[in-house]
């Protein structure tokens, strides 16, 4: 599959992500989700996690990534992926 084409796959997750509410985006914080698509030439995964962004959980500002990939050596070493941080009120900082 094309770079541009898991870019843009990638793109679409982050907008439905942030549709989420913050509570719902804090699951991904033990438990990281991968979504598969596809089959042979067309695969493809995308996996969210998120994670306290200050390391500690002080300020309860959480950041969320999301990885895609092909199934190939991109996934060990070079994955494209995008991320955001939420507020606990659901600003986008």
């Amino acid at each position: 599959m094309e770079n541009e084409t898991l870019k843009l796959f990638l793109k679409e997750k982050i907008v439905e992500l942030k549709k989420l509410p913050y509570q719902e985006l804090c699951q991904f914080m033990d438990n990281a989700k991968t979504e598969k698509y596809g089959e042979g030439d067309s695969f493809y995964q995308i996996e969210v996690s998120s994670f306290w962004d200050d390391g500690k959980g002080e300020t309860k500002n959480l950041r969320v990534v999301a990885s895609v990939d092909n199934g190939g050596a991109r996934a060990f070493f070079l994955p494209f992926t995008e991320d955001f941080i939420i507020t606990p009120d659901g600003r986008f900082i």
